[in-house]
């Protein structure tokens, strides 16, 4: 297990703390592939405004952007860079009684 500096998390929890940031985050962490139009509307600011907070959180790897044609489209990432596909607890379940992806309980 990697130590996360002070200062490291310090700049990691500013990023979340921002409301429509957190909100963006929030709308990844089930996996699905979302536009900056449709996270702009889960954070509620414009789409101009999300792709600004999506370079911010790309820049500190909190997300990671994939480019299909025209469209770009962000995925929340784990600690180490990679790309996030399951919930916070890597079973799925992420949300409060939401069950696991596998279907397990």
């Amino acid at each position: 297990m990697t130590m996360v500096s002070g200062n490291t998390l310090a700049e990691i929890a500013s990023l979340i703390g921002d409301p429509a940031r957190a909100n963006i985050l929030s709308a990844l962490m089930d996996g699905r592939a979302l536009t900056a139009g449709e996270l702009a509307w889960h954070a509620g600011v414009s789409a101009q405004t999300t792709s600004g907070h999506l370079a911010k959180l790309s820049t500190a790897r909190l997300v990671a952007v994939e480019k299909q044609g025209r469209h770009r489209y962000p995925s929340a990432r784990v600690a180490g860079g990679r790309p996030r596909s399951r919930g916070l607890d890597g079973g799925g379940g992420c949300r409060p009684g939401a069950a696991p992806a596998d279907g397990a309980a």
